[in-house]
This record gives C-alpha cells, sequence and structure tokens, in this order.
C-alpha cells in the first residue's frame, strides 16, 4: 500500500457526480463514518490551460494576483 506506516486507511464515499465538460466527476467526498468532508466547487473542464495556471495563485480567467512586494 501507499499509506505511512502505522497509519489505517480510510474509506470515503464519493457522490454528488454531475457532468461537467463530457466527464463524471465527483464533486462531494466524505469519509465514511467520519467528520471529514471534500466538496469541490466552481469545477471546470478545459480545452487548454493558459500558462498564467503555473505562475499565479488566481482561478484561471480572473486577473493574476499582483506580484509581492519586497
Amino acid at each position: 500500500t501507499d499509506s505511512p506506516a502505522g497509519t489505517t486507511p480510510m474509506a470515503w464515499e464519493w457522490s454528488d457526480w454531475q457532468e461537467i465538460g463530457g466527464m463524471k466527476l465527483a464533486t462531494k467526498k466524505a469519509q465514511t463514518g467520519g467528520e471529514i468532508e471534500i466538496l469541490l466547487e466552481n469545477v471546470q473542464v478545459l480545452d487548454t490551460l493558459p500558462e498564467t495556471v503555473f505562475t499565479s495563485t488566481a482561478a484561471v480567467g480572473e486577473a493574476p494576483a499582483p506580484a509581492a512586494r519586497q
């Protein structure tokens, strides 16, 4: 397994399946019997990505965040 030593694997329930851009994606993942949920919002499937996805933390389609001042 790929789990770190001394840890117990956990099961997750994937739900809220949506077809987005021709793909089926689960937008909610919940830990089985636990209190942890992962929710995906504003999901997009794009044909191409602008170079700024590698240099900016701004969402795709938004203006890049200003550079930090030094």
